[in-house]
């Protein structure tokens, strides 16, 4: 397998096409907060890069509305609330060490999700080329 191919047959793989489809999707998806921020949770969870945490809130009629977000790629947490000040979003890179936040960043939403993305990507490679050195360390061919 070249050092550039994804691996193939792992349901567990992605192409780095498909985080520039999410990236694309988010842009549309912005719109209504409240139907993205679960949307955006889904997407990442089947990428599987990364973590993500939720905080949710019942409502009286067993519905429930996403209070915060956290997505862990690499040594960043990108955390959203979606209600923050007024209609919009709080939106914070955190940098963590040794599990101890180093740096907190407010941004706006457009940065986040770019930050997020370009994260995941970076993330997504470095997986791609780590599990391609493996698989030539051991001669398994996929």
């Amino acid at each position: 397998m070249a050092a550039n191919e994804q691996p193939r047959g792992d349901s567990n793989s992605f192409a780095p096409d498909e985080i520039d489809m999410l990236a694309s999707s988010i842009a549309f998806d912005v719109k209504d907060l409240d139907s993205f921020l679960p949307a955006l949770v889904d997407k990442i969870r089947a990428l599987q890069v990364g973590s993500v945490s939720i905080k949710s809130k019942k409502k009286i009629f067993g519905s429930a509305s996403l209070e915060k977000a956290i997505f862990g790629v690499g040594d960043l947490l990108f955390q959203i609330t979606p209600k923050g000040n007024g209609l919009l979003p709080v939106c914070i890179v955190s940098k963590v060490i040794g599990g101890v936040s180093v740096k907190n960043q407010q941004v706006t939403l457009e940065v986040w999700l770019k930050e997020l993305v370009v994260e995941m990507t970076t993330h997504a490679a470095q997986a791609g080329r780590d599990r391609a050195a493996i698989e030539r360390a051991l001669g398994i061919d996929l």
